[in-house]
């Protein structure tokens, strides 16, 4: 049986080795992601110098609690390590369960790197979707905004009911489709509909995904 807790820090500790002294770091945000930010803090202690640029309000707390110093508007960043709710061979990715996504993308596509750190769980070699697609949008007539994105083949729900907001004072929809046989496409078909902010598809960032297992880790790159 697969031990996610396992897996989460073989990859985190794989992620680890690609952190050189002097580093500006993207710092996401998860579960998979604070199994490395215990262990990048371990070096921190041991006198590593790096500063980072988080991906959520969460996140910038816990970091500057581990005495990581942290930058609003660095030159660049890079390396982002971050986690994903689930990925496919052409490393398309669903992210937002943590409701992070708009940050965590705009972090993304200003780094020179980008590391996504996963247990095999979050591994799906058919293709994505059998994690709903989280869609960041405006509380201002959000459920014609929700009706406007069901229209594409989803059931959409917004997340406890309306009452979770990001760090941006949005709300998030979860989108269930059957399946995303396109996800560039869904992404550009998602974004084109007004009140939608961002959406937790990643489709064209350059990454590795490095994939915790029971006997190891694998590691995946476009």
């Amino acid at each position: 049986m697969p031990d996610p807790n396992g897996e989460k820090s073989a990859a985190a500790s794989e992620a680890l080795k690609l952190v050189k002294n002097g580093m500006v770091l993207g710092l996401g945000t998860g579960t998979t992601f604070e199994v490395f930010l215990d262990l990048l803090s371990e070096k921190v202690k041991q006198g590593l110098k790096i500063s980072g640029v988080p991906s959520s309000e969460r996140t910038a707390v816990r970091a500057r609690e581990r005495g990581i110093t942290i930058l609003a508007e660095p030159r660049e960043i890079d390396l982002t390590v971050d986690g994903a709710d689930e990925f496919d061979d052409h490393l398309f990715l669903i992210k937002g369960g943590g409701g992070a996504l708009m940050r965590e993308k705009v972090v993304a596509a200003n780094s020179r790197h980008v590391c996504i750190i996963v247990d095999s769980s979050k591994y799906n070699g058919s293709g994505i979707g059998r994690f709903p697609v989280p869609v960041e949008i405006s509380k201002f007539l959000s459920r014609h905004t929700m009706k406007k994105i069901e229209k594409l083949g989803c059931r959409c729900t917004l997340r406890d009911d309306g009452r979770f907001l990001t760090d941006n004072g949005n709300q998030i929809a979860d989108c269930k489709f059957d399946s995303v046989p396109d996800p560039v496409r869904l992404e550009s078909q998602i974004k084109s509909i007004p009140g939608v902010l961002e959406v937790g598809l990643f489709t064209s960032i350059n990454w590795e995904v490095i994939m915790g297992t029971k006997s190891g880790v694998k590691t995946f790159r476009k």
